[in-house]
């Protein structure tokens, strides 16, 4: 899956096909002020989601007042250790947040890493990447003096892909070659989304580049539905949401209707002159992430043009379809989390799938933590366990 809340960024500002991060130069995160790059949850959500490609703090700093952020009890258990990472490997984007005490020590995303997409070497590359830039790049020392001069007890990684027989073991290895001594935990991406938003059972309905469901109830029992790829599935999703608008815009050229706010919002997002021309532009953008990046326009257009605006209303259904499955076949174990770029940050969705949603849960709630918090605190658990 791509999603990813917190998807689901990675991505390209809403008008443009490309938008690439500057790169951070050869200094510790902490003698620099690093690029800003965007948020992988933000696939699809029509703001280039600026945050820090590595923040990193003071390690002398006061450790009296907690971050705002982390400082709320966990329901999950999870006791206070030294140093804990938390990575979330999307297709994408990849984030990693170095944790010590319930504390960010340091921030940084690099390119995604989906094992089940990309060869090994590629893989362990773009990992080792996003450890030198979170400080960690330096060997342990003799002395136990860990990473960097950090010990790292636990790393827990969220990875799309890591459903697929043997995909987690083999991510799992590569982290164990470059954190050598750390326990290690491969669990699916969208499993991020629950501890992000601090639950222990509940349900997550994810969308941004991609689209996907995931429960889990207070026995433990999960459930995944959807999640297939942008070929075969990922209703609901940025992708689905731009074929959908394409596919509208050229059945209007075949049935001679009006073009409609639509099509001339997709053939400028596209830099062509003629809806037909959208065709070829789609037919070469080869990557995912580049046809999400376009789904803003067709929120954009919803309310001046009734083809967009039952594109979204199509989206919402199979959404709330899609997460209701996993809610009730698990005995609606808890509230459903709404997370991923488009449900974060375009309200019109948002509201559409609330509305569907309300009658059958008790509780709705949009995930406002990025998932590598989650990430963060799966680790914490494991490190206390």
């Amino acid at each position: 899956m791509c999603i990813t809340d917190e998807t689901g960024a990675d991505l390209v500002s809403n008008r443009r096909w490309y938008a690439a991060a500057p790169r951070s130069g050869g200094r510790r995160p902490h003698e620099q002020r690093s690029a800003r790059v965007a948020d992988p949850g933000d696939a699809g959500s029509g703001r280039a989601a600026a945050r820090p490609a590595c923040r990193t703090l003071s390690r002398t700093r006061s450790r009296s007042a907690p971050d705002p952020d982390q400082s709320h009890p966990d329901p999950i258990g999870a006791a206070q250790v030294l140093v804990v990472l938390g990575i979330d490997i999307g297709g994408s984007r990849t984030r990693g947040r170095l944790s010590e005490g319930g504390k960010i020590l340091a921030e940084a995303a690099v390119d995604g890493a989906n094992v089940t997409a990309l060869p090994p070497q590629v893989v362990a590359s773009r990992l080792k990447t996003l450890i030198d830039k979170l400080g960690l790049g330096q060997p342990p020392s003799p002395s136990g003096g860990g990473h960097g001069g950090w010990t790292v007890a636990a790393c827990s990684a969220g990875a799309a892909g890591s459903e697929v027989p043997g995909a987690a073991d083999r991510l799992a290895g590569i982290l164990r070659e470059l954190l050598p001594g750390s326990r290690i935990q491969v669990v699916h991406d969208a499993q991020l989304v629950l501890a992000a938003a601090k639950l222990n059972a509940g349900t997550a309905i994810i969308a941004g580049t991609g689209s996907v469901a995931y429960g889990k109830d207070g026995r433990g029992i999960e459930l995944r539905i959807g999640g297939w790829g942008w070929l075969l599935g990922d209703e609901g999703s940025g992708v689905w949401i731009v074929r959908e608008a394409a596919r509208e815009v050229l059945r209007r050229v075949d049935d001679g209707r009006d073009p409609g706010p639509l099509s001339a919002a997709l053939m400028k997002a596209c830099a062509v002159d003629h809806p037909l021309e959208i065709r070829r532009v789609l037919h070469a953008t080869l990557e995912p992430e580049q046809w999400a990046a376009l789904a803003p326009i067709v929120f954009d257009v919803a309310a001046s043009d009734p083809g967009a605006a039952g594109i979204v209303t199509g989206a919402a259904a199979l959404l709330s379809d899609l997460g209701l499955s996993v809610h009730e076949r698990l005995g609606k174990p808890g509230p459903i989390v709404l997370a991923g770029g488009l449900l974060r940050h375009q309200p019109r969705l948002e509201q559409a799938v609330r509305v569907r949603l309300q009658p059958h849960a008790q509780q709705v709630i949009k995930l406002e933590q990025p998932a590598v918090a989650g990430a963060v605190r799966l680790a914490e658990k494991l490190a206390a366990s």
